[in-house]
């Protein structure tokens, strides 16, 4: 829902804020370019997310042998991370507007 808000925004201060229209007009460009790699990878994605849980479980567990609890927390921000991409990429192949279903 986000793109279609920059998309509007750009539209409506096209002669007022040059730079900030500019702005809006990568990140368009961005989302169009990354939008099918998303869709692709949406499973890579949850796969990520469950192997960096599985580490951070037996890192708590104490199965990986003494780690820090930092190591723990950046395992579970990728799998934050993971989760969310994976999410995003279902979201993005299921869309009805998709100009290049597979």
């Amino acid at each position: 829902m986000f793109p279609f808000i920059v998309k509007i925004r750009c539209l409506d201060t096209a002669s007022a804020m040059p730079p900030f229209n500019q702005l809006c007009r990568m990140i368009v460009a961005m989302r169009s370019r990354l939008s099918p790699w998303l869709a692709r990878l949406s499973t890579s994605f949850f796969i990520g997310c469950g192997l960096l849980l599985w580490e951070s479980y037996k890192g708590v567990h104490g199965q990986l042998g003494p780690i820090s609890s930092a190591r723990i927390i950046l395992f579970l921000t990728g799998a934050v991370a993971c989760f969310v991409l994976g999410v995003v990429g279902v979201r993005e192949r299921h869309r009805p507007d998709r100009d290049d279903r597979p």
